[in-house]
């Protein structure tokens, strides 16, 4: 592990860091003294450059806090947060900064239940994201959704007991390729509390069973 240094980690908690796929673009929060922050720093030859503080563009209220970043780097990811509900937003990089920060479109994305996390495919088309919804096969599970012509989201899928268990499963990530899915779980065979796990999706469309990725990360 390598610390990132002193123009990325400053006196105050940072947590939450998430990259696009093409590696230039990081997003994380910032814990300051009287709210929470959302920083972007972006990948130089000379290292990352000093963060900037996009709260006051994204109009987040000390609720909102980053999930993924689109491959290309310009959709940012976030879910809104109360103490009852959470949904998933997205913000857009045009013309140099960051827009305010809307509900991701889309049939049944967002619901009265708690979504948490939201990842997509390299080609924009397919998202990956959490709620814990009756529907599904224990408390938080991992959904699917295609877009649509419309532009929406389409009625979303959940992955099924392969990947989802009885307990909670978080933090879904698909990578480039779109076919290998890293996630967070209670369940499976975890070496304490949550584990990072790995699956990958079959040419049959089913996903393999997942893999512990083990210590040092576990």
């Amino acid at each position: 592990f390598t610390d990132l240094g002193d123009s990325v980690n400053g006196a105050s908690s940072n947590y939450k860091a998430v990259v696009s796929g093409n590696g230039r673009v990081m997003a994380y929060m910032n814990e300051l003294p009287f709210y929470r922050a959302v920083y972007v720093s972006r990948f130089t030859p000379a290292g990352w450059t000093a963060p900037v503080n996009i709260t006051p563009q994204i109009q987040s209220d000390d609720d909102q806090f980053v999930t993924s970043i689109s491959y290309d780097d310009n959709r940012l990811y976030l879910t809104k947060e109360d103490a009852f509900n959470s949904d998933i937003y997205v913000s857009d990089f045009q013309r140099g900064k960051w827009s305010r920060s809307v509900p991701v479109g889309g049939q049944e994305i967002n619901t009265k239940y708690w979504e948490s996390h939201a990842s997509v495919s390299k080609d924009g088309k397919t998202l990956y994201f959490t709620s814990n919804r009756k529907d599904g096969q224990g408390e938080m599970d991992i959904y699917r959704s295609h877009l649509q012509p419309s532009g929406g989201w389409g009625m979303p899928e959940n992955l099924g007991s392969v990947i989802n268990t009885s307990l909670n499963e978080d933090t879904p990530f698909i990578t480039d390729n779109d076919s290998v899915l890293y996630f967070s779980s209670q369940g499976h065979e975890t070496m304490g509390g949550y584990d990072i796990f790995e699956s990958v999706l079959q040419p049959s469309g089913a996903w393999s069973i997942p893999e512990n990725i083990r210590y040092p990360l576990n």
